[in-house]
C-alpha cells in the first residue's frame, strides 16, 4: 500500500513539474513573439519615416539601383492612423503604374554620384547628368544647365538610399534623374491629388547600392 502511494506521489509530483514546465516554455515563447512583434511595428514605422539624420557626400558617393516607389510619413502620429496602411498601399500601386510607364522598374534606373558633386542617372541606355548638393537631410539634386532644382529629403540606412518628395515634387524629381517625363505629368497629378489630401506624406524612390 506504501509503495503504491509513494509510486502516485512521484507520478503527480512528474505531471506537475511537466506541467510547470510546459507553462514556463509558453510564457518565454509568449513574451518573445510580443518582443518579435513589438521590434518589427518598431522598425516598420521608423522604415515609414523621412530621414532626420545628416546625409554626407561620402555616404552617397557610388552607384545606387531602383528598386520600388516609397511612401513615407513626416511623423508615426499619421503612421498610426486608420486608413494610413490603405493609404500607401493605394499610392505605392498606383506609383507603380506611374513609373512603369516611363520605363522606371526595379533594377532599370542608376543613379551614381561622384565625389566632385555631380552625378549621373541613367535608364536603359539614355543618360542624365546634373549637379548635388547636400545639406542636412536634405538632398539639392540639379539638372543639366539649371533647368529643374529639386529639393530632397535623403535617408540612409545600411545600403538602402530613400529619396522623397512632396507629391507636388514627384514630376520635378524625375525630371533631374530620367529627363522629359511631361508626358506623364497627368499621373503625377492623380497621385499628387490622392496625397494632397494628407499632411505630411512625401512620395519618392527605394534605390539600393
Amino acid at each position: 500500500m506504501l509503495k503504491k502511494i509513494l509510486l502516485l506521489v512521484c507520478i503527480l509530483g512528474g505531471f506537475q513539474a511537466v506541467h510547470a514546465q510546459s507553462l514556463g516554455s509558453l510564457v518565454n515563447a509568449a513574451k518573445s513573439a510580443a518582443s518579435n512583434v513589438v521590434s518589427n511595428a518598431k522598425e516598420k514605422v521608423e522604415a515609414s519615416l523621412i530621414g532626420t539624420q545628416t546625409v554626407t557626400a561620402h555616404q552617397l558617393v557610388g552607384t545606387w539601383s531602383y528598386q520600388e516607389p516609397s511612401l513615407v510619413f513626416e511623423s508615426n502620429s499619421f503612421v498610426n492612423q486608420v486608413g494610413a496602411a490603405a493609404l500607401s498601399k493605394q499610392a505605392e500601386k498606383s506609383a507603380v503604374a506611374y513609373l512603369s510607364k516611363m520605363g522606371v522598374t526595379a533594377g532599370t534606373l542608376h543613379v551614381a554620384f561622384k565625389s566632385n558633386g555631380h552625378y549621373t542617372a541613367s535608364l536603359k541606355g539614355r543618360s542624365i547628368s546634373g549637379t548635388y548638393q547636400v545639406n542636412g537631410a536634405t538632398l539639392t539634386l540639379v539638372a543639366p544647365q539649371g533647368v529643374v532644382s529639386v529639393p530632397v529629403n535623403a535617408k540612409i540606412q545600411g545600403n538602402q538610399l530613400q529619396l522623397s518628395v512632396h507629391a507636388d515634387k514627384l514630376l520635378p524629381l524625375l525630371q533631374t534623374l530620367v529627363g522629359n517625363v511631361s508626358q506623364s505629368a497627368q499621373q503625377s497629378a492623380m497621385i499628387s491629388n490622392v496625397l494632397k489630401q494628407y499632411k505630411g506624406v512625401l512620395i519618392g524612390l527605394k534605390l539600393k547600392k
